[in-house]
């Protein structure tokens, strides 16, 4: 195969339009126009624009899986994930590198703090933002189509809106369970705020 025929193989692979990939290789107008469909019949231009579309088929499909992996990273890590407990009986944020790569995933910003325990030994401590949870759980349930409407989803728009009692009873529920099981941290014995 000659440069030009390989040339051809990938604008092809690209535009799918045979005049524009022949003129993009480098032939004349007048051969593209009218002859450049001959390339299409040469059984090692077909077996090489083939293998190209395959590359590329892997490659977008890897690339999506990526990126459904990445979300649902977002979405499915939670903050309690990343705490341990201290022998103090204390909750405090993991290292980074004592995070799964799916948490790390997550983690938008970390914060690193020195902090002075009572027997004068300085250690780190973490915090942690994470990514937008919603967002992700959102891009996820369009993806997936599991809201029954593909339509874009109203951002604005109110999301319990559509959700029976007993659905909006259930969430509630869940939330004052989190809200009660949640750790509470302090700094000079005050509560300080959730995230």
């Amino acid at each position: 195969m000659n440069r030009r025929e390989l040339a051809f193989c990938t604008a092809y692979a690209v535009c799918r339009s045979v005049p524009q990939a022949a003129r993009e290789a480098g032939y004349s107008n007048a051969y593209a126009s009218s002859r450049a469909y001959l390339l299409l019949e040469r059984p090692h231009i077909r077996e090489t624009i083939a293998s190209f579309g395959r590359e590329m088929v892997e490659h977008v499909a890897l690339g999506a899986a990526q990126v459904v992996n990445q979300l649902g990273a977002i979405g499915m890590t939670q903050h309690l994930d990343l705490l341990r407990l201290e022998d103090d009986g204390r909750y405090v944020y993991k290292s980074p590198d004592q995070l799964t790569s799916m948490q790390r995933a997550a983690v938008r910003t970390i914060q690193i703090t020195d902090v002075t325990l009572a027997s004068g030994e300085v250690v780190q401590e973490y915090s942690y933002q994470l990514h937008d949870k919603m967002s992700a759980l959102n891009q996820l349930g369009q993806h997936f189509e599991i809201f029954g409407d593909t339509k874009a989803v109203d951002r604005k728009a109110n999301p319990f809106a559509t959700m029976s009692q007993e659905q909006l009873d259930r969430i509630e529920a869940a939330l004052n369970v989190t809200m009660i099981n949640a750790p509470q941290e302090t700094v000079d014995g005050e509560v300080l705020p959730a995230d």
